[in-house]
């Protein structure tokens, strides 16, 4: 179900503007709505599913992909590419080509499966609603207190981004007022938001409208917002651990946090981040809900990129995964393999994955035949092995 809602959002933003070309000489963005269309144009849909919708042949790449880098999600194709092309004769159908335009648009597809969360439970959301304060002062369904607006309005978004809008601008005025009233300001997980909105959705009322899908956000804008809000003051920019705050860069390995995971966090620790602003002097920043939802998508995002790898662990993976066998101890070709540290010395991560997916089935039909042992790899050992062909072969 959480890919047809996925393919929900992806048709709604099919209809809106295109985004703005890309100035000469730069790549354009990863496009989700072209990465799913590509998963049925390519036939990925006919052996795999996302979130359980799709083909039962191969895994479901809806988790699979879940908590992985770029080059993690790239490492998992190269170690089944050699049974992925069996499975493909099997079938008959045709291994396809991927451009790196196209696998930057397959992966962010896969990536945005986590960004929409399991739909929550009405029942528990309105247990919650009036065990943990909320109905004090917010009415759903013509029910609960006054003393704040209505929360009906959050009816029709399928997104939770437009909540979180609101707890965020208000969030200084409710801490205060919760203060007054005495009512404990409850900590909440991804979870409770998620029941929360499904309690909203289900009791709130409104008219025949039909839902408002917003879009997930930019995050090369999120990442502009993040710098003009100050938010990088405390939390650092992408490539900046965090100072005063922890780094977002990313979470715990293996974890990635979808929608209302995020906006629980930001509720959860408001009170900190409002004190701290203001012992520094730094404004409470108001945000639109674009705004939000392009911070929110790059938030997201920062899952997607690898920490910098080493160039002697990439030599050394280089020998003990058998790639210098074909390619060389340096990576400079040899027994009829390519010189790796010009095709791809100076290639981006995207392209790597492309080069690996395209190169796999003539790859290990050559492993066969010398005997070799198909190597698998992680997103780390493809980080060092990027470093090591990036520096010529040599340990920096």
């Amino acid at each position: 179900m959480k890919f047809l809602r996925l393919l929900l959002v992806l048709v709604a933003l099919a209809a809106l503007p295109p985004a703005p070309e890309a100035h000469a000489g730069e790549r354009p963005l990863p496009d989700p709505v072209e990465g799913s269309r590509l998963f049925v144009r390519k036939g990925c849909v006919v052996c795999h599913a996302v979130d359980g919708e799709g083909g039962k042949i191969g895994p479901d790449l809806g988790r699979v992909s879940t908590g992985r880098s770029l080059l993690g999600i790239a490492a998992v194709m190269w170690n089944h590419s050699p049974i992925m092309t069996e499975r493909i004769k099997e079938v008959k159908a045709t291994r396809p080509k991927l451009t790196p335009e196209e696998m930057a648009n397959l992966f962010t597809f896969l990536t945005y499966t986590g960004y929409l969360d399991v739909p929550g439970d009405p029942k528990r959301g309105a247990d919650m609603f009036r065990d943990r304060g909320c109905a004090r002062c917010h009415g759903v369904g013509g029910s609960g207190g006054g003393i704040g607006p209505s929360l009906d309005r959050f009816k029709r978004y399928v997104s939770p981004i437009s909540l979180a809008t609101a707890m965020w601008n208000h969030g200084p005025q409710m801490q205060t007022m919760m203060q007054q009233l005495g009512v404990v300001r409850p900590q909440l997980s991804g979870g409770d938001i998620a029941d929360l909105l499904a309690y909203i959705r289900a009791a709130g009322r409104g008219g025949p409208e039909g839902a408002i899908y917003l879009l997930p956000g930019n995050p090369q804008r999120g990442a502009q917002v993040f710098e003009e809000k100050r938010c990088a003051t405390c939390h650092g920019g992408r490539d900046a651990p965090g100072g005063i705050g922890p780094s977002l860069r990313r979470t715990r390995e293996g974890q990635k946090r979808g929608l209302t995971e995020v906006v629980a966090l930001m509720w959860n620790h408001g009170p900190a981040i409002w004190k701290k602003m203001a012992e520094l002097g730094i404004p409470v920043p108001s945000l639109t809900g674009q705004e939000m939802a392009d911070l929110v998508a790059h938030l997201y995002s920062l899952h997607y990129f690898d920490e910098p790898g080493r160039s002697d662990r990439g030599r050394d993976a280089f020998a003990s995964k058998g790639c210098a066998a074909c390619h060389g101890p340096a990576g400079r070709g040899g027994a009829g393999a390519p010189d790796l540290t010009k095709t791809l010395g100076k290639a981006s991560p995207i392209e790597i994955a492309a080069t690996m997916w395209n190169h796999g089935s003539a790859m290990a039909q050559e492993a066969r035949t010398r005997g070799l042992p198909w190597p698998n790899l992680e997103g780390r050992d493809l980080a060092d092995l990027v470093e090591f062909l990036r520096a010529g072969g040599r340990k920096k």
